[in-house]
């Protein structure tokens, strides 16, 4: 099976899947540097408020980690919708899409609030566990907001509008900033509060994205060349709950793999710490690295599953092929250079997290290797999003077990506890694990590669 070289129309192609991949990206980015700046800030009220909000934001973010997982597919579905010129389809997604987000986000709501219950119990400090209940209860007003916003978004991702999510994201950051530097440490005579007023910064920025995007689906009508001009019985439509729980059941193992991933990551530090505190250090950096990493895969992965899924929509299974390889083209890339700069420089990256770490050395070893890790781990965030476009489900609920479950923690806890062959090994058991995971995903995108071309 050759592959396709990026020339005359696939170099269109490639521009289509990049001008997608930018506001996904920005969207990524822009959230992961207002929760940097958020921990800074609160870091300066007190390392109780620090502690609050590490402990509500990783329980917030989790939960919404998987929320948004479940609603990642109505982007792929409407292009599918668009590609295949079925309007009633596409207004049906309408529907799915306000009603999907409407329901998750009310589960997602209760299952916040019942950890306000559970931090009592887990012997954390009187003060800090007020501190985190306080956040945990404002936080959780943003998860309506922040879930119908994210159904808007896959919404005009589908029909590839791409041009306002850019231009509100850089809105949007720069507000949130501002909003959470204002509320959590106050200025003039205006009281700040600590990291309740972080929480706070959060609702209101997620509110006013939500009111921005609902006034450019009323005023500028992106819809309307479909014939579709959104009256509200498109939202309220009976077909469109059931289909909507349709949606969700067929997706629910998308959540599985979100919630597998994130223990993974959580368990880990936890197996390496009877080797010392560097040691889980140096493994967070890792993680933090990775998660870098995974934000490039994920939104290079959304972009190429929209465009795969409007060529499988339009009954063009070549074309569906050429783009599944450009988008790993694309991928190759652009990790390359990221990577190359962490194989470069992981000293440097260190003393960046950790200024005047005396154990800089061993962490930069540490992260040098796991760059095996981040490559894997990133390259099969990349791979679930295109098996997405060919509705392969299931498959990656049971790459995450067989890789992560089955290989990656078993081998941590023997390296951590039986090997010792310098502190590489550290993270030895978790890349076993992602390459076994993407060596079980690859190998249902060649077969859908060799059957679609």
């Amino acid at each position: 099976m050759a592959f396709v070289l990026p020339m005359n129309s696939n170099i269109k192609e490639l521009f289509l899947q990049a001008k997608l991949t930018a506001p996904l990206l920005l969207t990524y980015c822009s959230s992961l540097v207002t929760w940097l700046f958020g921990l800074a800030v609160v870091g300066r009220v007190g390392s109780d408020d620090l502690a609050a909000l590490v402990i509500g934001g990783g329980i917030f973010f989790e939960v919404i980690a998987v929320a948004v997982t479940l609603l990642s597919l109505l982007s792929v579905q409407t292009s599918k919708a668009v590609g295949s010129r079925d309007n009633s389809k596409l207004k049906e997604m309408i529907g799915v899409g306000f009603w999907t987000s409407t329901l998750v986000a009310a589960v997602a709501t209760l299952v916040t609030l019942f950890f306000v219950f559970l931090i009592p119990l887990a012997s954390v400090d009187e003060e800090l566990a007020t501190l985190s209940q306080s956040y945990i209860l404002v936080i959780s007003l943003a998860i309506f907001p922040t879930l119908w916003f994210v159904a808007i978004r896959h919404l005009l991702l589908g029909v590839e509008d791409t041009k306002f999510l850019t231009h509100l994201s850089w809105v949007s950051m720069p507000l949130g900033i501002l909003l959470t530097y204002l509320l959590t440490l106050g200025v003039g005579s205006f009281p700040g509060f600590g990291v309740v007023g972080a929480a706070l910064a959060v609702v209101l920025t997620d509110f006013f994205v939500l009111l921005v995007a609902i006034w450019y689906l009323l005023a500028k009508k992106p819809f309307a060349q479909y014939d579709l001009l959104l009256p509200f019985q498109y939202f309220v439509a009976r077909g469109s709950l059931v289909s909507s729980i349709k949606f969700l059941w067929k997706n629910t193992p998308l959540a599985g793999v979100a919630i597998i991933e994130g223990g993974v990551f959580a368990l880990v530090p936890l197996i390496v710490a009877p080797l010392g505190t560097e040691y889980v250090v140096a493994v967070g950096i890792v993680f933090a690295v990775s998660s870098v990493a995974e934000i490039l895969a994920q939104s290079i992965g959304e972009a190429g599953s929209i465009r795969i899924a409007y060529r499988l929509g339009a009954s063009q299974s070549s074309k569906a092929a050429t783009s599944t390889r450009l988008t790993f083209l694309l991928f190759v890339v652009l990790q390359a250079i990221f990577l190359m700069f962490v194989f470069l420089f992981p000293n440097e990256i260190v003393q960046l997290v950790l200024p005047g770490n005396d154990g800089a050395s061993v962490t930069g070893l540490i992260l040098a290797a796991g760059i095996v890790f981040i490559f894997f781990d990133s390259i099969q965030m990349l791979m679930q999003r295109i098996l997405r476009a060919y509705d392969e489900i299931s498959i990656q609920l049971w790459s995450v077990i067989i890789g992560y479950w089955s290989v990656a923690l078993p081998t941590t806890w023997i390296t951590v506890h039986y090997v010792d062959y310098g502190s590489w090994t550290v993270l030895l058991g978790i890349s076993l694990g992602s390459i076994v995971s993407t060596v079980v995903l690859a190998s249902r995108i060649v077969k859908k590669l060799k059957y679609k071309s």
